[in-house]
């Protein structure tokens, strides 16, 4: 797909992943649910008028709801950090909480928090909820949520 002048465009490529994330089948296991709001999926030009030109070459297209679709209140220029911390649970996550683990070891659940790229031990935890709710204070202490 070319438009005229607009190839070489960051913002350009973005849209054209974001299409090809959503309607190619190679992706359908991971993006089945998303869709693309109204006039983007037809017109890069509407596109970028929702959503501006990337502040920096650092930022990339994120959706906030990362089980939602892409549509104007649900997307945002971010960086690696900040989508990194935005993500879903892996699907084989057994807690459903992002950060918290059985450890057989110590016959607990364990609670931690990446912050600059290195793992930090938030504690063990007799049960999830205390687990959980450790999770959520180092996340308000180390990412300012």
């Amino acid at each position: 797909m070319r438009i005229h002048g607009h190839y070489y465009e960051p913002e350009f490529q973005t849209w054209k992943n974001m299409l090809a994330r959503v309607f190619n089948p190679r992706w359908g296991e991971h993006y089945a649910h998303v869709k693309v709001w109204g006039d983007w999926a037809a017109s890069y030009r509407v596109f970028l008028a929702d959503v501006g030109r990337r502040p920096t070459a650092a930022h990339s297209l994120d959706r906030i709801d990362p089980n939602g679709s892409y549509r104007p209140d649900n997307v945002r220029w971010a960086t690696k950090t900040t989508q990194s911390r935005n993500t879903r649970n892996h699907k084989t996550s057994k807690t459903g909480i992002r950060g918290v683990t059985w450890s057989v070891s110590k016959n607990k659940w364990r609670a931690a928090i990446y912050v600059n790229n290195r793992q930090r031990h938030v504690g063990y935890f007799d049960d999830l909820e205390a687990a959980a709710k450790a999770r959520k204070l180092a996340e308000a202490q180390h990412w300012n949520t």
